[in-house]
Formats: structure tokens, sequence, C-alpha cells
């Protein structure tokens, strides 16, 4: 294990984000990701999928790259996964379209699946409702080729959950992209309110605070983070990760940070 780990803080920030190198590498570090034999001694991996097309727990031939749904008074205080769901073939065992396809058979779209046991049992896997539902699909030739890749996030003020993805355009184009909603596990209460950023951006972690500034944390490649008043309207930010702490340049961002017990924000990419 790099002696660092050991020497440094294990704090990630509290207040403003700061983006000097010495920040940087504890964000990597405080989460311990350049010692594996760690992570294989603290946890273990159920390997049956909580959502699978092969064993009939989800329609959809491909389930991946979920986003947590927290609990409210508008989804009934029903938690589960906003998932990532696409045939990349017209039937199982057909020709793959690699995840390239258009239109309602073969687009990226999003689908809801509730949590159905406790949360709090952590000695035995979650189980989920079958994954069949969708919720958020493409609508218009901005995002035909597929709405990818939810990262969600709740504002417990206004009872709005924030959602930004890649949209896949007919033409090629990816953009970053922001939708709101009372309530993700309906299709009928969303909100699009388009591109972001002009260019090919993707890949967004929302921290809301208790007051503005909020901060977007986006990217693939690089991380950058934006402020925003209002958490509707965005400017490209400036650089906030390049490259982790054992010279890998390619970073992209996570979920939305996560607040621990003593008001600290851990930040996963």
């Amino acid at each position: 294990e790099d002696s660092r780990v050991q020497a440094r803080p294990r704090e990630i920030f509290r207040g403003e984000p700061r983006t000097d190198a010495r920040i940087q590498e504890q964000l990597c570090l405080s989460l311990r990701m350049t010692n594996t034999s760690h992570w294989r001694a603290s946890a273990t991996v159920d390997a049956t999928p909580v959502l699978s097309f092969v064993d009939g727990t989800s329609r959809f031939q491909q389930s991946f790259n979920p986003a947590w749904v927290a609990p409210s008074a508008s989804t009934r205080w029903t938690s589960g996964l906003l998932v990532r769901s696409q045939n990349c073939s017209a039937v199982a065992g057909g020709r793959c379209v690699a995840c390239a396809g258009s239109g309602p058979r073969n687009a990226s779209a999003l689908s809801f699946s509730a949590l159905l046991s406790d949360d709090n049992h952590t000695s035995s896997a979650p189980v989920f409702a079958k994954l069949s539902d969708v919720v958020f699909a493409p609508h218009d030739a901005a995002d035909e080729r597929g709405t990818e890749d939810p990262r969600l996030a709740y504002d417990d003020r206004t009872g709005m959950y924030y959602m930004f993805y890649t949209a896949w355009s007919v033409s090629g184009d990816i953009r970053l992209s922001l939708a709101t909603t009372p309530d993700p596990t309906s299709a009928s209460s969303w909100t699009r309110h388009g591109t972001v950023f002009e260019g090919p951006h993707k890949s967004a972690a929302l921290l809301i605070r208790a007051a503005p500034p909020h901060y977007l944390f986006y990217g693939a490649g690089e991380i950058r983070v934006s402020r925003s008043s209002d958490l509707l309207r965005w400017q490209p930010g400036e650089p906030f990760l390049r490259g982790t702490a054992w010279g890998n340049a390619n970073v992209e961002a996570g979920p939305p940070p996560l607040r621990l017990p003593r008001g600290h924000q851990a930040f996963f990419f």
C-alpha cells in the first residue's frame, strides 16, 4: 500500500471544492483506490446480478449504468434504480448493433426498478422488481440514438429530482443534457431542459448545497467543475481532475457526491 494513504487526511473537501494537485491526490487516496487488497479484504461481491435478461429479472438484453432513486413523498416513499436499458439486437441472439441502435426497438432508454427488500440489511443482496417499464426515452433527433448513463440527484427542499444524462443524436453527436421531475418512477412527469453545454460532454455528478453555489462535476477523460445558483443554468467550468494518482490519464465523473456523517463529501470517479 502506498504510504501516502496513511500520511494524508481522509477527508475530501468541506465547502468549496479545491482544484490543486494535493487535494486531487487526496480524492483518490482517501477512497483507497490504490490498494486493491483492501477491496478484497473488506468487500464481497455476489456473482448473481440483481437485474439480468438471462435470469428473467429484466426484459432488456442489456441493463447497466444505473442511478439510485432516493425515496420521497412523490415516489410514495419507493426507492430503486433508474437503469440504462437497451436491446442491442432486434431479437435475442440477433445481430448486435453495438449499442448504436436507433428508435424504440434498439435505442438506449431509462427504466425504473423498485427496491423490494429492506435496504438496511447488508448481509444479503438487495431484491429489485423486474425491469420492464421505460420511464424516459428518446423523443426527437437530439436523442434518437439513445438516452444514456443517468446521474440523479434529489433536492429535498423543493422535492425535485435533477437528472443529467447523455443524449446521442441521430447525427452521432453526444451532448450532456438535463431533465427534471418530481417523480422519476413515472414516465409522465419529466421536463426536458436540453443541452447543458455546447460540445461533446457527458457524465455529470451534481452536488446540491444548502445554499448556492451548487456544483456540477462532469466529463470523461478530464473532469471539470461548474457552478450554478439555480441548478438549471450552467457555464463550462474549469479543470478539477486530470488523471489519477497512479498515472492513468483517463478519468470520468461517477455518481453524485456522497455526504458523509461529519459533513464531508466523497466523490467517486
